[in-house]
């Protein structure tokens, strides 16, 4: 195994491959990333570095992650021969309120005892840490600060998540501290999830949620607890298609034989009669659902890991929308989030997917999550289709071209690279086509051999239209003199440059 100083001297995307495999995760900002690759190089399981990839998040890219979200995880482990599904999702308190119960700690804690290996403090101390001691801005961070603008000046409640001492956003690279949300990390590394749940710090939890227009009460926030729940399991060929009983896996599950029954899988997805027919199928698929698909980009994200056991582990985390609330707890440096079904809400739209082989021989293949709305979704099931049916590279598959067909018109939204032959095609049969920068924002994660036995099969990907990061892939390593390179690397998007 590679010490510190050697694996920092590495470009992100690249483990050497003289150095073992560990595994990889995928996530959309970069410091994050980081600390899941160093849990999975200090041997510990998907499910750890996952766990340790949301704490971190909650820092690093509060817009989509937070101690008051919520999320929902799908898992399999070769070693325990089983796929499971957990449900943790933004929930209304039982007395009512506007503010939601606050699920994701307990769900990462019940994700982590049944399948981590490391401790639960080594979760939670990275994050822990760069709450107390400063962490840079990232250049995925910074982003959603610039697409919001100055909608956020509205809402000096959460000043601290994006605003300097000097009264502007923050720029990429400046470091910044949330001490309120360190003090609370640190009482959850010593105490455990349920020290967020009860106790002094759920005292001040329900104190915050409710000065908020919340209603939580201490027995709903000590009684909640996460589902597991059997996943969807489609079948296709000697693979299983393993999606969460969420309304997003729910929908996700309904469109993925659309995209794949009666075509030829040596063709699908490779020229113009095959893309027409997946517009056709999804606007199908979406047709009993809102007219206007579109509810952002930024309340919520995917994280996915692979270890060297084959364990894989894909999970959304959510906000429910962007920053949630707009408020962040004074007494816990939460950021508060709203009940599911408001404006803009992101949470029928969560369902990671991961696929896998059963039976005598147990691999893990592909961890994939979609975010994005609707958009997300489909852009997910598109990307893992075309990795697994027509095996183009992760990167290649996340780095195509979207479209998406509105279901209740002849408008096609399609993305700026568009291919113009392609979209000549469909103007000539009466569609509107209307640019947009991005449709969804997909990570993905395949080992066309499977994960144990196939490591130097494994791609890793994430979303060029994002700024996240994906660690893990094999490569050449990088020359320990060319720092500079890999800073850049590590704070602008990943390419096959980096």
């Amino acid at each position: 195994m590679s010490t510190g100083p050697e694996r920092a001297s590495r470009i992100a995307a690249f483990v050497d491959p003289l150095a073992g495999f560990s595994g990889g995760v995928v996530a959309d900002e970069p410091v994050a990333a980081g600390i899941g690759r160093d849990i999975l190089a200090n041997g510990g399981s998907a499910a750890d570095a996952v766990a340790a990839m949301f704490f971190a998040l909650s820092v690093t890219y509060p817009s989509a992650v937070g101690l008051g979200g919520g999320g929902a995880c799908v898992v399999y482990d070769p070693g325990q021969k089983r796929g499971d599904a957990l449900d943790f999702m933004s929930l209304p308190s039982p007395a009512g309120g506007a503010v939601a119960l606050p699920t994701a700690v307990r769900g990462v804690a019940v994700l982590q005892a049944r399948y981590g290996k490391a401790r639960w403090e080594q979760a939670v101390s990275p994050a822990e840490q760069l709450a107390t001691f400063g962490t840079k801005a990232s250049r995925a961070y910074v982003r959603v600060l610039d697409d919001m603008g100055g909608e956020l000046l509205n809402f000096p409640a959460m000043s601290v998540l994006f605003q300097s001492a000097n009264g502007r956003f923050f720029a990429e690279g400046e470091t910044f501290t949330r001490p309120d949300l360190a003090a609370t990390l640190s009482r959850i590394r010593v105490g455990g999830a349920g020290e967020f749940y009860s106790g002094p710090v759920a005292g001040r939890v329900i104190a915050d949620a409710n000065a908020a227009g919340g209603r939580l009460t201490p027995e709903a926030l000590r009684d909640y607890v996460p589902q597991w729940r059997a996943p969807h399991d489609l079948k296709v060929g000697r693979y299983s298609v393993l999606l969460p009983s969420t309304p997003g896996g729910n929908m996700a599950a309904r469109l993925w034989p659309l995209l794949t029954d009666g075509v030829n899988p040596t063709i699908f997805g490779m020229g113009e009669l095959q893309r027409q027919q997946t517009a056709d199928a999804l606007a199908k698929g979406l047709a009993s659902l809102a007219e206007d698909p579109y509810v952002g980009t930024v309340g919520s994200t995917g994280v996915t890991a692979m270890d060297a056991r084959g364990q894989a582990v894909g999970c959304t985390f959510s906000n429910v929308r962007p920053f949630g609330l707009r408020n962040v707890g004074e007494r816990t440096g939460v950021t508060l989030v709203p009940v599911p079904g408001v404006s803009g809400d992101e949470t029928p739209y969560i369902a990671p997917l991961v696929i896998a082989q059963a039976g005598n021989v147990n691999q893990s293949f592909i961890a994939a999550t979609g975010t994005g709305g609707q958009f997300g979704v489909t852009a997910m099931l598109e990307v893992v289709r075309e990795v697994l049916v027509t095996q183009r590279p992760a990167q290649i598959a996340s780095a195509q071209p979207r479209m998406f067909r509105y279901p209740q018109n002849a408008e096609v939204l399609v993305e700026q690279s568009f291919d113009p032959t392609l979209a000549s095609a469909f103007t000539s049969q009466g569609l509107r086509l209307r640019e947009v920068q991005r449709l969804g924002q997909v990570n993905v994660m395949a080992c066309s051999n499977g994960l144990p036995s196939g490591q130097a099969s494994c791609r890793f990907a994430a979303d060029t239209r994002g700024f996240g990061v994906s660690y893990g892939e094999f490569g050449e390593p990088l020359k320990s003199t060319d720092k500079e390179r890999e800073k850049n690397c590590v704070l602008s998007r990943v390419n096959p440059t980096c």
